[in-house]
């Protein structure tokens, strides 16, 4: 039973909960009824018999008063228990009743039963005279008694009884349990039909879902299914849409990123190999030949050293040893070390830093090679005659560091992408005009393990500015 259960899909698992609450629940309401409303039916026909009597007690007090009494009532009360006429009743369907309640329509037509008792419940008059004079009245039907009042003194009971009062609970308790049979079966088919369709509108999603989820699974490019609700399904949806778009655009990266780094190796090797290809043909000097394949070689170990270090950040590996560093003693040291380029290309270098700033906690190895990275493409941009201006200012529980160029400045469309990486503005892919393309990545990798935030601002020919914000050793 269970591996049956456990084989569902999940569309009959909610028509089996949606029916399964509708049983419960008319299974909850018929269980009421019995226990609270099929009583009431009885307290229905008590309250209307007395109500009848009611009606009929003044006439009998009336009568008590002149003839002082009970000697010739009866008359009296077959005169004013008169049957319900037939042509009254020829709508009545006997077939309508159940077979084991014999209810024929002339029990409609005879009349009811009135029954006068003294003080004591002691049987006076009995118009069907099924009870004696001076008999007790049965203990069944004094819930039924009246009193009848005359001149302020209590002179009797006239009880009224009806000429179906029997028969009358079986007959509406049989009705109610059919009507609750009946809506129950009602209920549950509409429930059946009603389940199945919101079910299936429930499950479509969720099976669209699963269709794409295949076709990625096999390497193909999924049909994304539609957002129709804003619900948990239709969050659902959404996210799984964006996953999708950001594995194509992972996809995308990695092939592009085999592809520039094929590019970055194949330039080097390529100058290698016509280097040592002129040596053997005697059409290079030695010396020379030599530092043209050092400075090859350098720049295939930087690029290394830069896969390692952003393959490193990508795993969690890269571990950062942060140590108190005073950014008026840190940010001079490192332009000192750019000092003799800057010079070569008469950039103006002005540093101000705020006097009062507080101690950063910081890896100074891997701070440098931000700042370091960021310089570098300020004096490859900057041409001669340049300026570069290094600010580092307090703010709430941050310092602001930025670092403004008046070189080249960097393309609107291309500003969002300066940090992807093996991104370069210059889509020559001229070496002398752009490094490896991993330098901005770096540093903003770099930053990011710190806490902080780098961004930049650029105009074309008007200079690029770079901004980060790294978190103070106090706040």
């Amino acid at each position: 039973m269970r591996e049956w259960i456990s084989s569902w899909r999940l569309r009959d698992h909610l028509i089996a909960s949606y029916l399964l609450v509708i049983v419960i629940t008319i299974t909850i309401i018929a269980i009421v009824v019995g226990l609270l409303g099929l009583p009431r039916v009885e307290d229905v026909l008590v309250l209307n018999s007395r109500r009848q009597a009611f009606q009929l007690a003044p006439l009998f007090a009336d009568y008590y008063s002149h003839s002082q009494s009970w000697d010739t009532v009866i008359p009296l009360i077959h005169t004013t228990n008169q049957p319900l006429p037939s042509h009254l009743v020829t709508d009545v369907n006997p077939a309508a009743y159940p077979r084991q309640f014999d209810l024929p329509v002339e029990r409609l037509t005879t009349p009811n039963q009135l029954i006068i008792t003294d003080n004591d419940y002691r049987v006076v008059a009995d118009s069907h005279q099924e009870l004696e004079p001076g008999q007790s009245l049965p203990e069944d039907l004094t819930i039924l008694a009246v009193p009848i009042d005359a001149q302020g003194e209590t002179i009797g009971h006239l009880i009224f009884v009806p000429n179906f009062g029997s028969d009358l609970t079986p007959l509406a308790t049989v009705a109610l349990r059919r009507t609750l049979l009946g809506a129950g079966l009602l209920a549950g088919i509409l429930a059946l039909v009603t389940s199945f369709f919101l079910a299936k509108n429930l499950t479509a999603p969720l099976l669209a879902l699963n269709q794409a989820a295949r076709q990625l699974a096999a390497g193909q490019s999924p049909e994304l299914p539609p957002v129709r609700n804003h619900d948990e399904i239709g969050e659902l949806t959404a996210t799984f849409n964006h996953m999708v778009g950001a594995l194509a655009e992972q996809r995308r990266l990695r092939q592009q990123m085999v592809a520039d780094i094929a590019h970055e190796l194949r330039t080097p090797l390529s100058i290698m190999q016509l280097e040592l290809e002129g040596l053997e043909d005697g059409l290079q000097e030695p010396e020379q030949a030599a530092r043209s394949l050092h400075g090859e070689l350098k720049k295939l170990e930087q690029l290394i050293e830069d896969l390692r270090l952003i393959s490193l950040v990508d795993a969690g590996g890269l571990q950062l040893e942060k140590e108190t560093v005073e950014l008026g003693d840190f940010l001079p040291t490192v332009i000192e070390s750019w000092r003799k380029q800057l010079d070569k290309q008469q950039i103006t270098v002005a540093l101000d830093i705020d006097p009062h700033l507080p101690p950063l906690q910081a890896d100074t190895r891997r701070l440098t090679q931000v700042l370091n990275n960021l310089i570098g493409n300020a004096i490859r941009y900057t041409s001669s005659a340049g300026n570069l201006t290094i600010k580092a200012q307090g703010q709430p529980h941050t310092i602001l560091i930025t670092l403004s160029d008046t070189g080249l400045g960097i393309a609107a469309e291309d500003l969002p992408h300066i940090f992807d990486r093996f991104y370069r503005a210059d889509h020559s892919r001229n070496r002398k005009t752009g490094g490896s393309g991993l330098g901005l990545a770096i540093a903003k990798q770099l930053v990011n393990l710190h806490g902080g935030h780098i961004w930049a601002e650029s105009q074309p020919n008007r200079g690029t500015t770079f901004y980060i914000t790294l978190p103070t050793a106090v706040g």
